[in-house]
């Protein structure tokens, strides 16, 4: 009974480690894929804002040929 109990209290305690090995593993990937995600965010945000600063600017292109093709 002393050996089995023993051994549960064994295979807990390995248990126990792997699973905290596993959660810090988790946490760690975790913290990499949100940086990336920022990282990708950002650098999404900074093109959509230069797409639309050369849509604005088209915009005016046209809208002032529009103006002059009127005669």
């Amino acid at each position: 009974m002393k050996q089995v109990a023993e051994g549960i209290a064994n295979v807990n305690e390995k248990l126990d480690k792997r699973f905290n090995e596993l959660k810090a593993e988790i946490q760690e990937t975790r913290q990499e894929v949100l940086a990336a995600v920022k990282f990708s965010y950002a650098e999404l945000d900074k093109r959509l804002t230069t797409l639309e600063k050369e849509f604005l600017e088209l915009k005016h292109r046209v809208e002032k040929i529009e103006t002059r093709a009127i005669p």
